[in-house]
């Protein structure tokens, strides 16, 4: 657990001082702020407590007291301008060209409606006009559905950005009522991203396992929250797919949920490479340490008994255990 504060010393100068324990040792670092640049010392006290609370703490063990390069921040004024830049962080490989080409599709409408107001002022009452919009243009319900859920995204990661302080997603809209599909009775299910808040308190359970099966199954949870992979293709992963010198994984491959060991290929057939960051980073070498070491074969994220994951126990344990605890919306 690491923190930086905004600190002015007798002399008056504004400083940047970050404090944390890693590894059990505590450390103390300090950056001066160039010119007493008040809003410069925010932003870069914010950038640390970023990569702080993402398990980064590199800044903190191995950087040397002294300056701390930041640029203050481009907040931008409206939604269309956050949009932009948006859809930039999200072009291929970080997804799929189809899940990127409906993204934009879906930006494109949302930034003829409400392109031209500040995110700030898009609050609960812009949201259900908007809906009502949508669906008196004719739109399928799945489709009203994704629009909303893009703009969730948009707002959830403006909101880890700093760019607003709440998010009018973080209450639930009011529910439409649901049709009956089939003969059972199942329910449609609309699905939405976690917010910032969420994303860190499950975080914050997957990093504190409480017995030796959360130990084995909440690794591979943090696994997807990280990177966005599905579960077979988390839990299929090799340490030989693991290059720590090109600081890369390679998904090659995808577990068959209901099989004991099978490797297929992935739902997609695709291969691709994910970076390794130093969230990822820490969690890999957190779990190489545990006792698949010298095993380049080995399965990363094993079962119980060393195999493959079960997928129902991964859900029982993993999952459900996990977001239950975090006290969050499945």
């Amino acid at each position: 657990m690491a923190r930086a504060v905004v600190w002015k010393d007798e002399r008056g100068r504004l400083n940047v001082i970050a404090r944390g324990i890693a590894a059990g040792q505590r450390y103390r670092r300090r950056a001066v702020v160039p010119d007493n640049d008040r809003e410069l010392a925010e932003e870069m006290a914010r950038q640390l407590n970023l990569q702080f609370a993402l398990g980064n703490l590199s800044w903190l063990v191995e950087g040397q007291t002294g300056r701390l390069r930041a640029r203050k921040r481009s907040v931008p004024a409206t939604l269309a301008e956050w949009a932009e830049q948006w859809l930039e962080g999200y072009k291929p490989p970080i997804v799929g060209p189809r899940t990127w080409y409906n993204y934009s599709l879906h930006v494109q409408d949302l930034v003829k409606r409400l392109g031209g107001r500040p995110l700030a002022t898009i609050d609960k009452a812009a949201l259900l006009d908007l809906r009502d919009q949508l669906e008196r243009k004719g739109l399928s319900a799945r489709t009203v559905g994704d629009r909303l859920a893009v703009l969730r995204m948009l707002f959830r990661d403006a909101q880890i950005r700093g760019f607003v302080e709440s998010n009018p997603f973080e209450t639930a809209l009011p529910r439409r009522r649901t049709k009956r599909e089939g003969t059972q009775g199942a329910r449609r299910v609309q699905f939405r991203p976690f917010t910032a808040k969420e994303l860190g308190e499950l975080l914050k359970v997957l990093r504190s396992a409480k017995s030796e099966r959360e130990g084995v199954y909440f690794p591979g949870t943090e696994m997807m929250l990280l990177t966005g992979l599905r579960w077979g293709e988390a839990v299929g992963l090799l340490w030989d797919d693991v290059s720590w010198a090109g600081e890369r994984v390679n998904i090659r491959r995808a577990i068959v949920r209901g099989f004991d060991d099978p490797d297929e290929p992935t739902k997609t057939g695709a291969k691709w490479e994910i970076r390794l960051t130093q969230p990822l980073k820490n969690l890999l070498q957190a779990q190489r340490a545990r006792s698949f070491v010298g095993r380049p074969e080995g399965r990363v994220f094993p079962g119980i008994r060393g195999g493959a994951m079960s997928y129902h126990e991964w859900r029982k344990r993993g999952w459900v255990e996990a977001i239950r605890r975090a006290k969050v919306s499945p």
